[in-house]
């Protein structure tokens, strides 16, 4: 017997509670693998313009130095330096 989130029951012993909470998992297995296929397909137009593909800010104690070139007009992408001690 299973208590659910949403306040409902779920017995897996009977026929319909076990096809139900299989029919559950597959649905939130969709669920998950829809997300991770975005998320995947997100990271990989990123690489492909030359935007980051870590998180919005800078890991801490890290400094952004910019790879440019003097008298580029293109803009190339920064790069993390690690913090010297």
């Amino acid at each position: 017997m299973i208590h659910l989130y949403t306040g409902g029951v779920l017995d897996l012993a009977t026929h319909a509670g076990g096809f139900l909470g299989m029919m559950n998992t597959a649905v939130a297995w969709g669920e998950s693998k829809l997300r991770s296929d975005r998320v995947k397909a997100a990271v990989q137009r990123n690489a492909e313009a030359g935007r980051r593909t870590g998180s919005g800010s800078r890991p801490f104690g890290y400094k952004i130095i910019s790879t440019r070139q003097p008298g580029c007009s293109y803009s190339s992408p920064t790069t993390w330096k690690a913090p010297t001690t």
